[in-house]
């Protein structure tokens, strides 16, 4: 039972993203935009992955978690906006950033409904993006980190619901051993062992 005390305790305590890289995809993004996000990426010690069509991207998203998936939807075999709910559906915590040059209402819109966290229109300079970037990273990691913490804590609840279930089947025991030993000594005072 301490264990389960302490990692408890360890769970409800942990309250803060642990430092962990962060996993990013990059979906059909220009070669001097994924050149930056690239050594940028690296610099942080995050793990990155670039693909170029819908069907590796599709690939990449099944095969792999990935905290942040940032998105040129203009692919050359498919919709790469459709890409954003797969994404939402395998990781719920993660988070799309969308980098088009086609800024029109209806994509911003589409985008926007099936999950994407933001949406920037290209060209964008490196210096105006890295901190969108960042700031999508880090709500990825804090959701990251509080999904681990739940799973933890919902493995901790489910061995204490098991302890639980134990102790009611060994005092169910006791209970029986104690009503039949009631029914063949019905005067417990007059046990011979009373008194020692």
């Amino acid at each position: 039972m301490e264990r389960l005390d302490q990692e408890l305790a360890a769970a409800i305590a942990d309250a803060t993203p642990a430092s962990a890289p962060a996993r990013v995809l990059l979906v059909g993004c220009h070669a001097d935009i994924d050149g930056a996000l690239t050594g940028w990426l690296r610099s942080r010690d995050d793990m990155s992955c670039h693909v170029h069509t819908f069907a590796d991207a599709t690939r990449a998203i099944d095969e792999q978690i990935w905290d942040v998936m940032l998105l040129d939807p203009s692919l050359p075999d498919g919709d790469g906006l459709e890409l954003i709910s797969r994404h939402q559906k395998r990781v719920a915590y993660g988070r799309t950033l969308v980098l088009s040059a086609e800024l029109t209402a209806e994509n911003v819109v589409k985008a926007m409904r099936l999950g994407a966290s933001d949406y920037v229109k290209l060209p964008v300079a490196t210096t105006d993006l890295l901190p969108q970037v960042e700031q999508i990273l880090v709500k990825a990691l804090v959701g990251r980190h509080r999904d681990e913490r739940m799973l933890r804590l919902k493995k901790i609840c489910t061995e204490l619901n098991d302890a639980r279930h134990e102790v009611s089947k060994q005092v169910d025991t006791l209970c029986k051993r104690q009503a039949t030993y009631s029914k063949t000594n019905p005067y417990p005072c007059d046990s011979p062992n009373r008194y020692r």
